[in-house]
C-alpha cells in the first residue's frame, strides 16, 4: 500500500517499494519504541528495517548486540533487515530462542551487513531462522546457532533440520557466512536430523562461505538441498556430519562452479553427498575425509560430471585415498580434470592426470572466499579447461581462456604469484 501524494489537480501513489526505511534506535527487547521487535510489528511487506546507526546511535549498546528476551521475533511478507557491517552488529537468540520465525511460504526475509548469533531452537526447524518461504543473507553472517533432538529408541520422533537455517530457498551472495553451527542428538533418537549450518529444498550460493558447522550423529555437516543446490565463487570447510555428507548433502540438481570443498569430513561423502545429477566445473574437492568404504572427496548414488576440476588428496578411515566413489556401474563424465583415486567407471578423456594436485594451504587469496593454491609443479598448471568461458576464477583473478591453456581446479596461477608465502603444501 503506497502514499498518495496530492498536488492539485494530480494525485500520485507512492510505490511502497520507494517508502522510507523504518529505523531501529535502540538495543533494548522489552517492548519501547524504536526497538528491533516493535519495529517489525509495524513493519508491512516490502518494508526495510535500517539498523545501520547502531551501535553510535544508543550509548548503551555497548556490547554491539541486540539480545533477545522475549523470544523469537516473528516476520511476513518481503522484510529487509540492514545492519552496519557483519561484524558490527548482532542480533542474539542468548541462547534461549530462536531470532526469526516465518510461516509464509511467499515471504522472503533479507538480511544485509548483519549478524545473527546464539539462537536456539527448542522446536523442530531452525535453531536461528526458521522460515517457510526465502531467506537472503546479503554478506549477513548466521554463526553459533544450535538444534538438539532426543528421544528414545522404538519411538516416533520428527524431523529436525537447519542448526543455522531453516527454509524453503536459501540464498548466500557477497561475502555471506554460515559458521560455527551445530545440532545434534542421541544415538538411538530414531527420528531423522540433518543441515547444521542449512537445510533447504533450494540452495544458491555465490562469492560465499559454509564453514565449521557440525552435525553429531546428524547428516549434512554444511547444508542440505533436498531439490537443487547451486554454488558459485563458494568455499564450503571444515564442516563435519557423521553420517552423510560432510560438506554437502543433495538429492537433487547440483552445480558447482569455481568452487572449492575442502577438510569437510562425513561418515558418507566427506565433502559431499549426493543422490541427484551432479556437476563440477572448474572446482577443488580436496582433503576431506569419510567413513571406511566410502567416497571421502564425493560419494553419489549416480553418474557425476567433471569439467577442469581437481578431486584429489581426499582420504577415509582405513587411509584409503578414495577421491570418488560412485554406485556400481556409474560413471565419471567430463574433461580436463584430475582426479587423484577413483573407484567409478571413467569415461575416455574425463581424467588427464591421476597425480597428486600439489596444493598449498586455504588461505585468504583475494575475493571474497578463500581458496587452494596451485603450486608451480602442480599437474593441475596449464592442463586445464574452461568449458564455462568464466572471465575469473573462484578469488576473482584472471581466468585464462582455452586457447592460453587455463589450470584445473578453482585457482588459476598468475604471472606473479609467490609460492614463499603459500606455507608449504597442504596435506591431511
Amino acid at each position: 500500500t503506497g502514499v498518495q501524494t496530492c498536488a492539485l489537480p494530480i494525485c500520485i501513489a507512492a510505490d511502497a517499494a520507494f517508502a522510507a526505511p523504518l529505523t531501529v534506535t535502540n538495543c533494548y527487547d522489552d517492548g519501547r519504541a524504536g526497538s528491533l521487535r516493535t519495529v517489525i510489528a509495524g513493519a508491512a511487506s516490502g518494508d526495510t528495517i535500517d539498523l545501520s546507526g547502531l551501535p553510535s546511535a544508543d550509548p548503551a549498546c555497548t556490547s554491539s548486540r541486540i539480545t533477545l528476551t522475549q523470544g523469537q521475533i516473528p516476520v511476513s511478507g518481503a522484510l529487509t533487515v540492514v545492519g552496519p557491517g557483519q561484524k558490527k552488529l548482532a542480533i542474539d537468540g542468548n541462547d534461549a530462542s530462536a531470532i526469526f520465525y516465518s510461516t509464509d511460504a511467499a515471504g522472503t526475509l533479507t538480511l544485509r551487513d548483519i549478524t545473527i548469533t546464539d539462537g536456539h531452537n527448542p522446536g523442530r526447524r531452525g535453531g536461528c531462522i526458521s522460515h517457510a518461504g526465502s531467506v537472503v543473507l546479503d554478506g549477513a553472517a548466521v554463526t553459533g546457532c544450535t538444534l538438539d533432538a532426543y528421544g528414545s529408541t522404538g519411538k516416533y520422533r520428527p524431523i529436525f533440520a537447519g542448526a543455522g537455517i531453516f527454509a524453503g530457498t536459501v540464498t548466500l551472495q557477497n561475502g555471506a557466512n554460515v559458521r560455527g553451527n551445530t545440532m545434534s542428538k542421541t544415538d538411538t533418537y530414531p527420528g531423522s536430523i540433518f543441515g547444521a549450518g542449512i537445510a533447504a529444498a533450494y540452495l544458491y550460493c555465490t562469492d560465499s562461505t559454509i564453514s565449521g558447522n557440525l552435525a553429531v550423529f546428524s547428516a549434512a555437516g554444511g547444508a542440505y538441498a533436498s531439490n537443487k543446490a547451486v554454488i558459485t565463487r563458494c568455499t564450503i570447510d571444515n564442516n563435519i556430519a557423521s553420517k552423510y555428507g560432510g560438506g554437502l548433502l543433495v538429492h537433487g540438481a547440483t552445480t558447482i562452479s569455481e568452487s572449492t570443498i575442502s577438510h569437510n569430513g562425513g561418515g558418507s561423502g566427506g565433502g559431499i553427498s549426493s543422490t541427484g545429477a551432479l556437476t563440477l566445473s572448474n572446482s577443488t574437492v580436496a582433503f576431506n575425509y569419510a567413513g571406511p568404504n566410502y567416497g571421502a572427496g564425493i560419494d553419489s548414488t549416480m553418474d557425476v560430471t567433471l569439467q577442469s576440476s581437481i578431486v584429489g588428496d581426499n582420504s577415509n578411515q582405513t587411509g584409503a585415498p578414495i577421491d570418488i566413489r560412485l554406485a556400481s556401474g556409474k560413471r565419471i563424465f567430463g574433461s580436463a580434470n584430475l582426479v587423484e583415486y577413483t573407484t567409478a567407471l571413467v569415461n575416455n578423456g574425463a581424467v588427464v592426470s591421476f597425480a597428486a594436485p600439489r596444493l598449498a594451504p586455504l588461505g585468504d587469496r583475494g575475493g571474497l572466499t578463500r581458496t587452494h593454491a596451485i603450486l608451480s609443479v602442480s599437474p593441475a598448471v596449464d592442463a586445464g579447461a574452461n568449458p564455462s568461458h568464466d572471465s575469473k576464477d573462484q578469488r576473482d583473478a584472471a581466468r585464462e581462456s582455452p586457447s592460453s591453456k587455463p589450470d584445473i581446479g578453482a585457482y588459476e596461477r598468475q604471472p606473479l604469484d609467490d609460492e614463499l608465502f603459500y606455507d608449504g603444501v597442504d596435506s591431511t
